[in-house]
């Protein structure tokens, strides 16, 4: 799992860093608890966010010449801060401090994507659901604060990953196994509706897989 994440540091905005840290993790409480770490999670979230800034607003990106990969500028973390206050990990080596430039010719090795990236979102999603946290992979929260009269809504990632690949049997999968895992808590606010999603995914899975249609 360390050497996976030096190949996704060096290896910025490319889905196969992710897809080879999948692949190394075997079966079993060690890799399980490897893979809901706190560290890796948090590493996963900081580049999932800069995976949504690329795609959503790109001026917020400037390249780290120490780091040689992109990096929110002061502007971007101001906001992200403010946003998400508490989840930054100081102890964590996705960043590198360092002078940033917006334009160099060191960055060409380096594609911003410009569209939404349903691996990552998918990875994150799956480790919220290897630690048990469904409402986290799958439904959208509103909280409202009567203090400062504002509405919060915080991220969801099985959703949006279905929202990107709708046909992909893994989605479809891990969507279903939280969706139903979710419906069988005290704390489902709506189960007919988390089983009815079961249902929609488990057709989409076996439409994929038995008919090939895409």
């Amino acid at each position: 799992m360390e050497q996976c994440r030096k190949l996704i540091n060096s290896h910025q905005f490319n889905n196969e860093a992710f897809r080879l840290l999948l692949v190394s993790l075997a079966s079993g409480h060690r890799p399980t608890d490897a893979f809901v770490s706190s560290t890796l999670q948090k590493h996963a979230l900081r580049e999932l966010r800069l995976h949504d800034t690329a795609v959503k607003t790109p001026e917020l990106l400037r390249w780290n010449a120490i780091g040689r990969r992109y990096a929110l500028s002061s502007t971007g973390k101001e906001e992200a801060s403010k946003a998400n206050e508490g989840d930054e990990d100081a102890e964590d080596d996705a960043e590198i401090v360092g002078p940033t430039e917006s334009n160099t010719t060191e960055n060409t090795s380096v594609r911003v994507p410009t569209k939404n990236n349903p691996v990552i979102v998918t990875l994150y999603g799956q480790m919220c659901l290897a630690a048990k946290s469904y409402q986290s992979a799958i439904c959208k929260l509103t909280c409202y604060s009567k203090e400062i009269l504002m509405t919060f809504f915080f991220p969801v990632y099985l959703l949006h990953a279905y929202d990107y690949c709708p046909d992909d049997p893994v989605v479809c999968l891990s969507l279903a196994i939280a969706s139903l895992s979710r419906a069988m808590q005290r704390q489902s606010d709506n189960r007919h509706q988390m089983i009815a999603q079961v249902s929609f995914c488990s057709f989409n899975l076996f439409r994929s897989y038995v008919f090939g249609m895409k």
